[in-house]
Parts: structure tokens; sequence; C-alpha cells
């Protein structure tokens, strides 16, 4: 009948692509898509295609609200030519969401350490990278430094460590440093960074969360 979930899922990834302009530049979102399977053979019609996409940004809401936008394109592929999409949802890393007390003990030291300025240091950095520290930092203060001593690009094949001092040695000192100053005069400093920190869930509440976005939604384009 024609019905080719490879144009679906053609269809599908430009829709997408339009959907970028609506992106919000400070919202920095990344959507990114591969296809894991297509078809039989050559010379058939494709009845069904695997794909994988990942959505990230630096908050909830932006990557929550844009998850949302990718699902409509991909059942708008499937609307197009009257066929079926199945959408696991299941929610990744969480964005990062640093103490910036806790980062401002760490840039001290090594200011006092190493006699830097201000303008050696980037505090506030925003990204679209995700790593698992974002969902503890959703509960607790965590801080995720981002230290020299190496070259190329990260996750690359060009990257090396050209400077163990700096890469290892260095931010090993600093977190000693840091956490003498968290539990220094009975752990004024902890107190101070915990008083200051509003956590965005309680354990039981990311559990929740977790377990509210994930599953699996099914749209039949053949039914309208």
């Amino acid at each position: 009948e024609g019905v080719n979930a490879l144009n679906m899922a053609q269809l599908a990834i430009g829709a997408i692509h339009t959907l970028r302009e609506t992106f919000r530049d400070d919202d920095m979102i990344r959507v990114s898509s591969i296809i894991t399977k297509c078809g039989e053979m050559v010379n058939t019609v494709p009845a069904e295609v695997e794909m994988q996409l990942m959505v990230r940004a630096p908050t909830l809401e932006a990557m929550l609200e844009s998850s949302k936008k990718v699902d409509r394109a991909l059942k708008a592929g499937a609307l197009a030519l009257g066929g079926k999409v199945e959408i696991r949802n299941e929610i990744g890393y969480l964005p990062l969401h640093s103490s910036r007390e806790l980062t401002a003990l760490y840039r001290d030291n090594i200011k006092s350490y190493l006699g830097l300025g201000d303008d050696a240091f980037i505090s506030e950095y925003a990204s679209a990278g995700s790593t698992d520290l974002g969902d503890i930092s959703h509960i607790m203060p965590c801080m995720h430094i981002w230290t020299g001593g190496i070259s190329g690009a990260l996750h690359a094949s060009d990257f090396k460590v050209t400077d163990r001092e700096a890469a290892f040695i260095m931010p090993a000192k600093m977190m000693a440093m840091t956490v003498i100053d968290l539990l220094f005069d009975r752990a004024q400093g902890a107190k101070t960074v915990l008083d200051a920190y509003r956590p965005v869930f309680t354990k039981d509440e990311y559990i929740a969360f977790m377990k509210d976005h994930t599953g699996t939604d099914t749209f039949d384009g053949s039914a309208i």
C-alpha cells in the first residue's frame, strides 16, 4: 500500500529541522537523531524503522517543552502517510543545577593558591551537555569543575592530556582544600552552602518525576 516507514521517518526528521527556528537561543536546545534499523531489503517498502533521538537543554522546562515538539514531529510523519508511530520516552541525565556557593569556595581556593584574578574564571557556564551529576544537583548541592591541561575537543579522537599537573593533581588539591573549608569550624562552610541551596526535588519527588516522564505513546495516523 506504499505506507513507507522510511518516508515517515524522513518526514519526521525534516519536521524536527523546521522546529529548530522555534528554539530560543538562550535555551541552547540540542536535538540529535539516528536511524538504527530500516527495512529488510532495498527493493521492498520498509514496513518498520527504528530511531533514537536525544533532546538536551540547560533547564528542565526547555528540555520537556522541546521533547513535546519532537514528539509532534514524529506523529506528523506518521500522519502524513497514514502509518503508526510508537514513541518510547525516557528521561536521561538532567541539566546541571550547580551550587554557586560551593563553586565559589573552589574558585577562591584556586585564586589564593595560584594568585589568579577573577578574569581567569568562568563562574557560570551554561551547557547543553549532560551528566549524572545533573540529577544529583537537583537534590543536593553540587559543583561541576572544568580544568585545563588538555588539548583537542571533548569526546573526539584528538583529545589528549597535555599537562598532568593541571589536569589531575591541581584539581585534586583544590578539592581537598574545599573540603577543609566545608568542614572547618564545626562545618560552618557546609552549613552555609546547605542554607543557600534550594533543591528542585526531594528524593521522592525526583523518583516520581522520572516515572511520570517515562512511558510509551502510540499514535495511529491511519485512523485519521
